[in-house]
């Protein structure tokens, strides 16, 4: 069986420090890029997380979300590259009384280009890469240190509480029993 780790307060008291080390996973870093991300996907990931990590809000954790949106955003300018050309199409067919028909409609590159676009916003309010979302966002704060563990140790130089000098009222005495009688 391991030898249990030893607290805060006992590397205290014996003047020294641990090797064991306790981060927090939401401290501000900088994610790691996947290795397998598409090359449009990349070339955002390299864009965008220099420039969020400046500001200090993105942190290793956010690796996952970060590649959704990358990954999205690939496919947001493969689709919108064909809707681009072919924002809408004339669409045919024939009725049950015999007779052609044909209207123009949004073509589905353009449909799914407008949905992942409204994804991708969603994204970059959520890392706070949007005007009004920067505005409310704030750097993560700076690590607190760990709790002194001597704390709650009493110091024998520590101020002693002030006496309370109240007088104590016994309501059972004689007095006090005439007055409740006065009362009556």
């Amino acid at each position: 069986m391991p030898t249990p780790r030893k607290s805060l307060a006992d590397h205290k008291l014996a003047h020294t420090k641990p090797e064991w080390s306790d981060p927090d996973p939401f401290q501000s870093g900088k994610p790691k890029m996947p290795a397998d991300l598409p090359p449009l996907a990349e070339g955002e990931w390299k864009r965008l997380v220099p420039q969020l990590g400046k500001r200090k809000t993105l942190t290793k954790a956010d690796a996952s979300a970060f590649e959704i949106y990358v990954r999205a955003y690939s496919r947001w300018r493969k689709v919108a590259d064909l809707a681009e050309l072919n924002p809408i199409e004339l669409v045919t067919w024939v009725g049950s009384d015999g007779i052609e028909h044909s209207k123009t409609v949004e073509s589905p590159a353009s449909k799914m280009a407008a949905r992942l676009e409204g994804q991708l916003a969603r994204y970059l309010k959520e890392f706070s890469a949007t005007p009004a979302s920067r505005d409310r966002t704030k750097a993560a704060p700076p690590p607190s240190p760990p709790p002194d563990p001597d704390e709650h140790v009493l110091d024998r130089n520590a101020e002693q509480p002030v006496p309370d000098d109240t007088p104590e009222i016994d309501i059972y005495s004689e007095e006090m029993t005439k007055a409740l009688e006065a009362l009556s």
